[in-house]
């Protein structure tokens, strides 16, 4: 009786865990890495306030460092790859590299998600990405994994699904990544999830790994190009 009170004990703390990191951790709410190394916080002057604090509102973070290496720059502050580059390479470790076999897909998830009607996921529309949304769309999901049983020829390959959303938004992510789980399932494909609840410690792990999904969005974006300057394979969701 005991040892089935602490196993349940165990699995609520488990679940509450796994929920929590679907959103970003507290101190990581709010953090829009993506916006800031393009300067998009920058160029809108209602923004600006919150990209000048950054480094306060977010010490030691990618884009806190980014922000200071790149202050006094004139012609190449945003977008500037050699420098998020470096910074991704200082900060990388053995926890944070995916291995050579792993095909990480990156879900964009809350606010890509606006409501569930009649059985159907609807997604926040944005019309300057083919895909029309942020998010790799259901539909789309299943003939992504279909083209990479077909053509990406490794052994034991294995996908890991990276995600974490910087608002809260805990119904409809979770429809979202348990309709993925399910297609996965179907399709018989090995996957595993990386939940940390740390957008940081996520951009460098899918900025190292050899085979890459991508997603609509600033953040997913930079991370391409990283693995294209460091000749891996990103694969864009917005073609299926």
């Amino acid at each position: 009786m005991r040892l089935l009170i602490i196993l349940s004990i165990i699995l609520v703390y488990l679940l509450l865990t796994k929920k929590e990191h679907m959103t970003n951790k507290e101190n990581w709410l709010n953090y829009r890495l993506g916006d800031i190394i393009v300067g998009e916080c920058y160029r809108k002057s209602y923004e600006r306030n919150y990209f000048n604090s950054i480094g306060k509102l977010f010490p030691n973070s990618i884009a806190a460092i980014y922000n200071e290496k790149t202050i006094n720059l004139k012609n190449n502050r945003f977008y500037n790859m050699e420098i998020l580059d470096n910074i991704i390479k200082d900060k990388t470790n053995k926890n944070n590299i995916p291995e050579n076999d792993n095909i990480v897909i990156h879900l964009r998830i809350g606010d890509s998600l606006v409501g569930y009607e009649k059985g159907n996921l609807i997604y926040n529309k944005r019309k300057r990405f083919k895909s029309g949304t942020y998010a790799i769309k259901l539909e789309s999901f299943e003939k992504l994994v279909d083209y990479i049983k077909k053509n990406i020829k490794i052994n034991n390959k294995k996908i890991i699904l990276v995600y974490g959303a910087h608002k809260k938004n805990e119904k409809l992510n979770n429809i979202y990544i348990n309709e993925i789980k399910k297609i996965l399932k179907k399709k018989n494909v090995s996957f595993t999830e990386r939940l940390t609840g740390n957008p940081d410690d996520d951009f460098i792990f899918m900025a190292n790994s050899k085979y890459f999904v991508k997603s609509n969005g600033f953040y997913s974006d930079l991370i391409s190009k990283i693995i294209k300057k460091n000749e891996g394979v990103v694969i864009d969701s917005n073609n299926f």
